[in-house]
């Protein structure tokens, strides 16, 4: 929020003008009077703001409650003295904001804001007046306690949770479908100040938007996509709205870290020396620029043949690359300090995104991924940057084979997945792990397609000529021997025999 007493005395009038309306998240107070009583409240507007939908809710010290006047406080939060009992038969003088802090659970961020009244006209011609705005944020997770007893706002007034069955319900169906895009990135934004953070033409190309489109109705059109929130005049930028359009990730603390990092070697580990790029703006703002990037890495083009001819060569085809991007930034841990990191060596590119698979890694193709960022997902389908769940990787798979290139390798590193596309090389020159790999993705392709795999399909499949016919068979022995596939009906002959994978039943 804008700390300037303009800024500040502008909110307070909207909450004012609210009034009526939001009375179980807005109160007004002359002065504070009981801090116990003012955790209980804290407590029941956190609840009720949850319940409401609303981020925050709010009191403001030094307005009359019932006339709305202005009256001014002598509240000083940072330095307000309450009395506690440390035992049954001795008090002690102890700071509001820490005694807070140990009684509200889980521990929000209040933030208490002071500043002078500056008037909107002539006609608020009392004196200078000081008045204190607390933000409180609405629950979030779970309910917020005071004391480990939760409270709801029933009206104005201030009431035990449990004692409201249904409410208490509803409360926790609302906080279990909270997630992290959800909640704020930053809050309390006039509309110059969201234009100036976000990226709204971008916005605008993506949902293919009038560019004429006036800024109210722009603004609307983002809070319905859940990028923004707009209470009481002012805005507030969701994760989810600042991880796609932000002009800048770093200036948000809880997305700071999904920043993608592109290091590309000069050889073939990483003892050769790097050069490391920082792509910091939102995932939609910057996906074309990051492919751009990531291409102009990757060897595709023509090359001389030994016998002076030029042949196409695509070590990886950009449809692979780019589905295997999105799926890193889809199924990211986004609540994880690490970040995206992709590197680009001489003979492959790796992905790495933090947060480790709810699937198993031989299970890729042809399973549904769990429901990790699935706004985020959602999002990215409609304007063009992912496919739907789980079809992904089908596809970048599919472009491999196309060009006879190596399947993509899955790991699992210590809370991390790893995703590495090997640049295209004769199939006398890949790995038996890579050639198993391939073998298996080929073969869990075919089933879904509603054929199976052969020989001659799993030959044609590497770019092999017929003379090749026992490589593919002593390959397809070895899958078969490693558990990766087996055969569709064990009566067949070896010759016609069909192959599904290992998991069919």
């Amino acid at each position: 929020m804008d700390n300037s007493n303009t800024a500040l005395s502008s909110f307070v009038r909207s909450l004012i003008a609210k009034a009526g309306e939001e009375t179980e998240i807005l109160e007004f107070k002359s002065n504070i009077y009981d801090a116990e009583k003012l955790g209980k409240t804290i407590s029941a507007m956190s609840n009720s703001a949850a319940l409401a939908g609303m981020p925050s809710a709010y009191i403001v010290f030094g307005v009359e409650d019932r006339t709305m006047c202005f009256v001014g406080t002598d509240f000083h939060p940072n330095t307000y003295l309450i009395s506690t009992k440390k035992r049954a038969d001795i008090k002690t003088n102890q700071l509001l904001l820490p005694w807070l802090a140990s009684v509200i659970q889980p521990q929000i961020s209040l933030q208490f804001h002071c500043f002078t009244y500056v008037p909107e006209s002539q006609e608020e011609n009392f004196g200078e007046i000081r008045l204190v705005l607390l933000e409180i944020p609405a629950a979030s997770f779970k309910p917020t306690s005071f004391q480990h007893v939760r409270y709801i706002r029933n009206g104005a007034s201030v009431a035990v949770l449990d004692n409201f069955t249904d409410r208490e319900i509803k409360l926790w169906d609302v906080l279990k479908k909270n997630s992290f895009l959800q909640q704020l990135a930053q809050d309390h934004l006039t509309d110059l100040q969201i234009l100036n953070q976000l990226d709204v033409q971008q916005f605008m190309r993506d949902r293919k938007l009038h560019p004429d489109m006036a800024t109210a109705e722009l603004l609307q059109q983002m809070v319905r996509e859940k990028l923004l929130t707009h209470a009481f005049g002012m805005y507030g930028i969701t994760n989810l709205g600042a991880l796609l359009y932000a002009r800048d990730l770093t200036v948000y603390e809880s997305v700071a870290h999904r920043i993608i990092r592109v290091a590309h070697y000069t050889g073939a580990s990483r003892s050769a020396s790097c050069i490391e790029e920082r792509f910091s703006q939102g995932y939609a703002v910057e996906f074309k620029a990051l492919m751009d990037k990531l291409m102009s890495f990757i060897p595709n083009g023509e090359r001389l043949r030994p016998d002076g001819y030029r042949e196409m060569h695509v070590a990886v085809p950009v449809t692979a690359v780019r589905e295997i991007l999105a799926n890193c930034m889809v199924h990211q841990d986004i609540t994880s300090k690490d970040s995206v990191i992709i590197s680009v060596f001489f003979d492959r590119i790796e992905f790495v995104n933090p947060g480790e698979p709810d699937i198993p890694v031989n299970r890729f193709i042809d399973s549904f991924s769990g429901g990790r960022n699935e706004q985020l997902a959602a999002y990215m389908n409609r304007i063009g940057l992912c496919e739907g769940r789980g079809e992904g990787v089908d596809k970048a798979v599919n472009s491999l084979e196309q060009v006879h290139s190596i399947a993509p390798l899955i790991d699992v590193l210590h809370g991390a997945t790893r995703v590495v596309l090997p640049f295209n090389r004769p199939y006398e020159q890949m790995s038996a792990l890579e050639k198993l790999n391939c073998c298996l993705a080929h073969c869990t392709l075919c089933y879904l397609d509603s054929h199976y795999m052969t020989n001659t399909s799993l030959r044609e499949r590497f770019g092999l000529s017929a003379d090749k016919t026992m490589n593919i068979s002593q390959l397809i022995r070895s899958a078969v021997k490693q558990g990766l596939i087996k055969p569709q009906d064990g009566e067949s002959s070896r010759k016609n025999r069909c192959y599904v994978p290992f998991w069919v039943q």
